[in-house]
């Protein structure tokens, strides 16, 4: 999910949400089985990583784009050690 928010090409809810749907469309494609992450899921999950410290919500919502998050210094620490 972090790895989504950094690739997202703008830091909304909305956005961070479409990258999922690709990766899970492809996944899908590939043979893996499971369900399309709601809009609820990935909020709760956003939320997850703003309690943890590695995104903070820095406005919204926004309506249809939702929440704007930002990744924090212990985010970018976290993403160094997912994707160098």
């Amino acid at each position: 999910m972090l790895l989504a928010v950094k690739q997202a090409c703008a830091p909304r809810s909305a956005y961070i949400g479409d990258v999922l749907y690709r990766r899970y469309a492809d996944a899908v494609r590939n043979g893996a089985a499971g369900y399309l992450p709601t809009r609820a899921r990935i909020l709760r999950r956003l939320r997850s990583l703003e309690k943890s410290g590695l995104i903070a919500c820095v406005g919204g919502p926004d309506g249809f784009y939702g929440y704007e998050w930002r990744i924090t210094k212990a985010g970018h620490l976290a993403l160094a050690e997912i994707a160098p």
